[in-house]
């Protein structure tokens, strides 16, 4: 039986193989979009995309661009199906975990904002910047529940690992946690200690 080149053509195209440069290309326009900050344009492109056949990148891109649009329950879609992408370093996990528990953050969820800093923290067991952006995640979640002591030990953690451009935050939240613990000397130590602009 010989196949024309028409009937492999009809099967190629039946079988969903002629797609794969359009995905393609709609895959790259959602990450252009998202990092030209043309949000809404992103998300419609994405929504053109297969879920099968999403990248971890493309869906990172839509989870920023949901999230920028102030769409937090869609951010965090697009951040989980990212997470359960097998190709990604520690790090890069660790950046959309630290990424899902700001948004669980935003929306006053911050028992499942504490989990997610658990998570980066045990995800990058050596002490740097983004683990303390964890520390700091959970320190500012555990101080929303009342629990200051405990958010006093995870900001202090915090602080210890932090890079200069965190530290000014770092510090006002240890700050705010010592003053509500009577702690008003280091308090005023930690409220010193943040520059302040004019």
């Amino acid at each position: 039986m010989k196949l024309s080149f028409l009937s492999i053509y009809l099967v190629w195209i039946a079988t969903g193989l002629a797609a794969a440069p359009a995905v393609a290309q709609s895959a790259i326009e959602v990450q252009k979009k998202a990092a030209e900050a043309r949000y809404y344009e992103s998300l419609v492109e994405y929504e053109k995309i297969p879920r099968s056949r999403v990248g971890s990148e493309t869906a990172l891109a839509a989870a920023r661009s949901a999230w920028a649009l102030g769409l937090s329950d869609r951010a965090a879609e697009e951040y989980d199906l990212a997470l359960r992408s097998e190709d990604l370093t520690e790090e890069k996990r660790a950046r959309i975990m630290l990424s899902r528990g700001i948004v669980e953050l935003q929306e006053g969820r911050q028992q499942s904002a504490c989990l997610f800093a658990q998570k980066v923290t045990e995800t990058l067991p050596e002490p740097g910047p983004l683990r303390s952006q964890a520390f700091l995640l959970w320190g500012q979640a555990l101080l929303a529940q009342g629990a200051v002591s405990a958010a006093e030990e995870k900001l202090t953690f915090a602080l210890s690992e932090s890079s200069p451009g965190d530290m000014p935050e770092i510090h006002f939240q240890l700050g705010e946690c010592q003053f509500q613990l009577g702690k008003y000397e280091e308090a005023r130590k930690h409220f010193e200690s943040v520059p302040v602009h004019m």
